[in-house]
């Protein structure tokens, strides 16, 4: 082969080697931005990878599935489940104190001190001193540690790389790219110990250094930014970014709605396009009246209950609920990034320390906004955000106040229901993500009790941490240009102009004293899950309508709401003809209707205590199921903002992730897992010449031993090697003749 040129297949052209350039190519199937395979996308850009999945171009591959008994992308470990607590968390990331030495197995304890460098240790000295090169089992900055051997100082500048340096490029100066304790400095690449560092130039299509990606331009929402960082809610799968139509996010001009689901005849299409007869939130013409917002809300049991089974823990509730308290917040519990899995940071137990300890323990405090089985309970609902004329007439401002219905009790009633001896369900967490467009001077205010935390694009912006009064705290965005980009940018949370970036907002009630929340949004909302109603009176049956007569007239049936009004006689207590049951009113949502039939799932009426919901339709996977229930993760049915769900969502081979955000590796996803006996996988498995049958194993093809005449084979040697008689393409070669199956050939004296 010459350089310079890749020969994927044998018989087939070679071309041009384009990869590693940060763009898929034709006949590439990932494009990762380097030649190194071992990372998700082989060293010549042909496939992805066993157990990773190459969304992005330019960027580096990710895991396929975390449980999967796979170790791959930024996973540290893989022990084949999504669980926590057993040394892999549920995002296969080593837990401190474990060691998980192989994939798919058991991880197993570490002891920090014993000499032993296992699981997250850097290093093991046997001691806990500082300033003998580890402490706490990492290595300190200017030492080495080799494994059995006592560690050592390093020299900064020598050439060689080693013990906690990041680069050594043969000096022991700093801003040349590696400064002057061997740490790499921000903005350079130092590829070859001993020689120099560069500068990155991000839109070179060459991704390395801090770059996370690189697509070869400078834009912002293409999903690489302009300082090649990644970009949420694209899909690069085709090799161009685009919005993710049934994400629940409408971004204009691409998409006209979005309704968080890839089901046509709601109002919004399986195109995200707008369907007749509907009228649909358009977050790009006028801001609305009001914007739903999902809202993740955890129950907990307070720390002053005591009892046993679900919700306590040693005899009482959740160590980190009625507990402590302050009369200021407390910044610093937390770190100023998320984490791995999009959750706020544990840093410390007293933060500021203005009011001393704030939080029982690590541990305690990463239940808050995960699911954990027999200590919270978890239910989506929706906060109603109302729009603020009076304060912004553009009408880009919302607000919810909870002080105008008497405080913020979502959960009053549920799960563990009213705390002992009060009215009200304390002892809660709430947590909501939303996406805007980055345009400048967007603000964000809250005022409440008690930790509040707001993150832009993971990183922290508000931080009223700890139990407290109602306090207040906001940010504002930057509205200014920065010179060197010629757009709107802000450092603070490294977001551009034209960018789509992500709000996350967590908050926590953690004493009965009292549950305030007002949240005000001003600018961020011009992107948003759109909602469709049916166009009442135009004579179509949509949506929640029980009935549409093409007016909007009362007192003919279908009143000016399209409700069903109730049919004479029906309400007497007498059984009349037409009737299925009367029992003497006239209310629709018993198990009688106001038309005299008996209750039923597919009615357009909503059955209470029965029924959460009934739109009146066979479809499943929009916001109401076939069963009258309201779509959640797990129910099997793949509902709004999903894009899998098979009711065990365990992460396995064949299943669905815990969160329904994708599909497991099965057989169709294009990538052939020997573990789970896949022989054959191109995604389309369609079962033609050459390719790959429904279950992922071999079809006819050129190779597999039988002469198929029908696809043009004049022999087939179980092999596509040319010059032994049955050429690559099974066709006999000049000079030999070939018989039987497997064809056996020799040459023809």
């Amino acid at each position: 082969m010459e350089s310079g040129y890749l020969c994927r297949l044998a018989g087939a052209a070679c071309a041009l080697d384009s990869c590693g350039n940060g763009t898929r190519e034709a006949g590439e199937g990932c494009e990762d931005g380097n030649h190194v395979s071992g990372d998700g996308c082989d060293e010549t850009c042909t496939r992805v990878e066993l157990g990773f999945d190459c969304p992005i171009d330019g960027a580096p591959c990710g895991a396929k599935a975390c449980g999967d008994g796979i170790v791959a992308g930024l996973e540290t470990c893989d022990d084949g489940n999504a669980s926590d607590g057993d040394g892999c968390s549920r995002r296969c990331q080593l837990e401190a104190g474990w060691v998980c030495n192989l994939p798919n197995a058991p991880c197993t304890t570490t002891v920090c001190g014993d000499g032993v460098v296992e699981g997250t240790e850097q290093c093991d000295d046997g001691n806990d001193l500082p300033l003998d090169g580890c402490l706490l089992c990492q290595l300190e900055l200017g030492w080495a540690c080799p494994a059995g051997l006592p560690c050592y100082q390093t020299v900064c500048g020598d050439g060689v790389l080693e013990g906690a340096e990041q680069c050594d490029d043969n000096n022991p100066t700093g801003a040349d790219g590696c400064d002057a304790l061997c740490q790499r400095e921000t903005g350079f690449a130092c590829p070859t110990v001993a020689q120099a560092c560069h500068q990155t130039v991000c839109g070179d299509g060459t991704r390395e250094g801090d770059e996370a990606c690189d697509d070869a331009n400078l834009a912002a929402g293409d999903g690489c930014d302009p300082l090649c960082g990644v970009e949420p809610i694209y899909d690069c799968s085709n090799g161009v970014c685009t919005p993710t139509c049934g994400d629940g996010i409408t971004l204009y001009p691409f998409e006209d709605c979005d309704d968080g689901n890839l089901t046509s005849g709601d109002g919004c299409s399986s195109l995200c396009t707008r369907e007749p007869g509907w009228s649909c939130t358009d977050f790009s013409l006028s801001a609305p009246a009001s914007i739903d917002v999902p809202i993740v809300v955890r129950d907990f049991r307070g720390y002053d209950e005591v009892g046993t089974g679900d919700g306590f823990i040693n005899g009482n509730g959740h160590p980190d609920f009625q507990s402590y308290g302050c009369a200021i917040p407390t910044t610093g519990l937390v770190q100023p990034a998320l984490s791995a899995d999009g959750k706020p940071a544990f840093a410390s137990l007293t933060g500021s320390n203005v009011c001393g300890q704030q939080l029982s323990s690590q541990a305690s405090f990463e239940q808050w906004y995960r699911d954990t089985n027999q200590v919270n309970h978890t239910v989506v609902l929706t906060l109603a955000l109302g729009q603020d004329l009076a304060a912004d007439p553009t009408g880009r401002t919302y607000v919810y106040d909870s002080t105008n219905i008497g405080g913020f009790f979502p959960i009053d009633g549920l799960f563990y229901g009213n705390t002992p001896g009060n009215a009200h369900n304390f002892s809660f967490t709430t947590e909501f993500h939303a996406y805007f467009e980055y345009r400048g001077g967007e603000t964000l205010n809250f005022n409440g009790d008690d930790d509040v935390w707001a993150f832009i694009n993971g990183r922290l912006a508000v931080d009223l941490g700890g139990l407290h009064p109602p306090s207040g705290g906001s940010v504002t965005l930057s509205n200014t240009d920065d010179p060197s980009l010629g757009l709107v940018y802000d450092p603070r949370f490294d977001i551009f102009e034209g960018g789509i970036y992500e709000i996350a907002f967590f908050h926590a009630e953690r004493h009965t004293s009292g549950s305030n929340y007002t949240l005000t949004l001003a600018g961020f909302v011009n992107t948003g899950i759109t909602f469709c109603d049916a166009v009442c009176g135009d004579g179509f049956l949509r949506g929640t309508e029980q009935c549409d007569d093409g007016n909007l007239d009362p007192g003919d049936g279908c009143s000016a709401t399209c409700t069903l009004e109730p049919r004479p006689d029906c309400g007497n207590n007498q059984l009349d003809a037409g009737e299925a049951c009367d029992d003497g009113n006239i209310v629709a949502s018993d198990d009688c209707t106001n038309q005299c039939q008996l209750a039923l799932c597919g009615d357009h009426v909503v059955w209470a205590g029965f029924e959460e919901c009934d739109d009146g339709n066979a479809v499943d996977s929009d916001l109401c199921t076939n069963a009258c229930t309201l779509p959640i993760c797990g129910d099997g049915v793949v509902g709004p903002g999903e894009t899998c769900d098979d009711g065990v969502n365990n992460g396995s081979y064949g299943s669905c992730t815990w969160d329904c955000a994708r599909p497991t590796a099965h057989c169709g996803d294009g990538i052939v897992d020997t573990l789970n006996n896949e022989l054959c996988d191109d995604g389309v498995n369609d079962g033609l010449y050459g390719t790959c049958n429904a279950d992922c194993s071999l079809a006819a093809r050129c190779g597999d031993g039988h002469i198929d005449t029908a696809y043009g084979e004049g022999c087939d040697d179980a092999n596509t090697t040319y010059g032994d008689g049955c050429n690559g393409v099974c066709l006999v070669e000049v000079g030999w003749q070939c018989v039987g199956e497997a064809s056996v050939c020799t040459p023809i004296n």
